[in-house]
């Protein structure tokens, strides 16, 4: 009999009780679990999609890597992203040392990187949730970013630490408690001269008026179900949630809906193939 390799998963089911957003993607995406429909407060290994890794805490990870002798990127992982815009705008003397070495070893590990240690493509400026935000394509995706900032329009993505960062890159997989839900919906129309930041502003003051100032968004996902938010809206929406400290975000969309946010992203991704980012 094979020794046991990882720790037993912590399994919290309720039979006959439904299942919210995030429940739904963990359900899919759980690895090594006896098959019983999983709730918030189970702790499980899940399979990461896509996975960022930020330039400030690059260099740990790329450490941690090492570490672990790992050489290459999982398999399981669709994408991964080593971004240089928080050191974009303060290009001194260290990130002139530093941040080359970090796209070197990120680029042979089989990152798409914003910067090229040698030169040959622009630099990347976008921020990191940003770039994350048009690859992932998928509803069903987890993303985990080294960012607090890591929101996404699509699937649900969560801001990490370095190891965690490393340990997705290198194996395709996170450990992490299925987290509670809160429902955000809304009705009617978004009036002209509103920005949907204005939308953003109104739902925190709504919320904390209905639980007399109490923050019930904290440590839990928000779960928006309007269906007709294009990516660029629905990250504004789920980038904000950070800021309420909630633990991530999910916009669910309408098929017709995420298929145009798809378009976008894809000329937005040919660009950035076109300037030679890899």
């Amino acid at each position: 009999m094979a020794p046991t390799v990882f720790a037993p998963s912590k399994e919290i089911s309720h039979p006959g009780q439904g299942l919210t957003a995030v429940e739904k993607i963990f359900n899919r995406n759980a690895v090594g679990t006896s098959g019983a429909v999983l709730h918030a407060g189970s702790y499980v290994r899940a399979k990461v999609n896509i996975v960022g890794s930020q330039d400030t805490t690059g260099l740990m990870t790329a450490q941690e890597l090492e570490s672990m002798a790992a050489t290459v990127i999982s398999p399981i992982v669709d994408a991964g992203y080593q971004s240089g815009c928080h050191t974009a705008s303060v290009w001194d003397s260290k990130s002139q040392q530093n941040i080359p070495r970090l796209m070197s070893f990120m680029n042979d590990f089989g990152l798409i990187t914003a910067r090229d240690p040698k030169g040959v493509y622009h630099a990347m400026t976008d921020v990191i949730h940003k770039v994350l935000n048009d690859i992932t394509v998928d509803d069903w995706a987890i993303i985990i970013g080294g960012d607090s900032h890591t929101r996404m329009s699509k699937g649900v993505a969560f801001g990490a630490d370095s190891g965690t960062v490393a340990l997705a890159l290198a194996t395709g997989e996170a450990s992490m408690p299925i987290p509670e839900s809160v429902k955000v919906t809304f009705k009617g129309k978004m009036n002209d001269h509103l920005d949907f930041r204005d939308v953003v502003h109104a739902t925190q003051l709504q919320m904390l008026k209905e639980f007399n100032g109490e923050n019930v968004f904290q440590g839990r996902v928000i779960e928006v179900h309007i269906g007709t938010l294009l990516s660029d809206q629905a990250f504004t929406f789920t980038d904000w949630t950070a800021e309420m400290k909630a633990k991530a975000s999910i916009c669910i969309s309408q098929p017709d809906t995420l298929i145009e946010s798809l378009e976008i992203a894809k000329d937005r991704i040919r660009i950035m193939i076109e300037k030679g980012n890899g």
